[in-house]
């Protein structure tokens, strides 16, 4: 029995050794391919047409721009823009800064200047948090040419 200090001699085997995995000899013969592969196939133009985002129509455009607008498709993008206007209006009236809405409303200030800036679609309970901030009503933030 060797010592724990000593080594073994190179051809040595030690009775611990762990066993070898036995390798399976690689076949010459080709495999045959299973008859249950679908052939691939391409996606067709369409449909890889339909998930690519379109740029904004002249409509949105000219929402954007805060010019008047009739009720039509891009009404969620008016209402992003009047609620963003209505909480800057809103904000400096009360003399608060980004941060202390941010602050005071547990959102992040990135996101409030971004909701400012119409660039945030908000849920119903962020504009009633912002509303109670700023001590104005939702329906103020809300409304067109309001504060």
């Amino acid at each position: 029995m060797a010592k724990s200090g000593s080594r073994q001699s190179p051809g040595a085997k030690s009775h611990a050794s762990k066993p070898q995995p036995v390798v399976a000899a690689k076949s010459s013969k080709p495999r045959a391919q299973s008859a249950s592969l679908a052939p691939v196939t391409k996606t067709p133009p369409q449909a890889k047409e339909a998930s690519v985002k379109k740029p904004l129509t002249p409509r949105a455009a000219e929402i954007s721009t805060g010019s008047d607008c009739n009720l039509d498709e891009s009404v969620p993008a008016l209402l992003q823009v009047t609620v963003g206007k209505n909480l800057r209006a809103a904000r400096l009236a009360a003399g608060l800064t980004l941060r202390q809405v941010a602050e005071l409303s547990g959102i992040l200030f990135q996101y409030v200047s971004k909701i400012e800036n119409g660039e945030k679609n908000l849920t119903l309970s962020t504009i009633d948090n912002l509303a109670k901030v700023l001590r104005v009503s939702v329906s103020e933030l809300m409304q067109k040419n309001s504060p």
